[in-house]
């Protein structure tokens, strides 16, 4: 199912707090980020207490949304060397996630908010969305010369993010289908002072 084609606008899917460091200078491999958890490390998985008291919930008050995702931004300032990241998707392919995946009905606002919310756009990633593993970093030599990456290893285009889903989707590597998924960061704030 090809998804992200109609040139319906983006929608949030939700936020995560990712380490910071995979963002700094370095060789390409370092900067390497990505959808998935097991690529670009989670505070939710390296430190699920640290989570859930930036997010001011417990375990019992869990706010996610059915892809190990937030709703909303955190509601306190994350530590050091985390930055709060979102994720958007064409309307259609959250659409079929909400459908295939039960998630909550809080999803669905428009990307331009992560403009105003002080975010920035980072890139697609190329993700098989029921294990969340991008084919950018796990097959990313089956795409290396189809599709050129950023310094962060995304696509810059989201119609190159859907061409070259197609062409895995095509190569039946055993897990399909494959999405384009957009990568945002928000901007850090200084300790101690209210503005970046």
């Amino acid at each position: 199912m090809r998804l992200g084609r109609n040139g319906e606008p983006s929608l949030i899917i939700g936020f995560d707090v990712r380490v910071f460091s995979r963002l700094a200078d370095g060789n390409q491999a370092e900067r390497m980020v990505s959808f998935d958890p097991t690529v670009w490390a989670s505070l939710r998985e390296l430190a699920p207490q640290e989570a859930l008291k930036i997010y001011e919930m417990s375990l019992m008050s869990d706010r996610s949304n059915g892809l190990n995702l937030f709703v909303d931004p955190p509601s306190l300032p994350t530590p050091e060397d985390y930055i709060v990241v979102a994720f958007d998707a064409p309307q259609d392919t959250v659409e079929y996630m909400c459908n295939s995946f039960g998630l909550q009905p809080a999803l669905g606002r428009n990307s331009d908010e992560l403009l105003r919310q002080g975010f920035s756009f980072l890139g697609y990633d190329v993700v098989d969305l029921w294990t969340q593993s991008s084919v950018l970093i796990g097959a990313g030599d089956l795409i290396s010369n189809r599709v050129v990456r950023n310094r962060f290893g995304l696509i810059d285009k989201k119609d190159e993010a859907i061409v070259a889903a197609e062409g895995v989707d095509n190569m039946d590597i055993g897990r399909a289908p494959f999405q384009a998924i957009g990568i945002w960061i928000q901007a850090r704030k200084q300790p101690g002072t209210d503005h970046e």
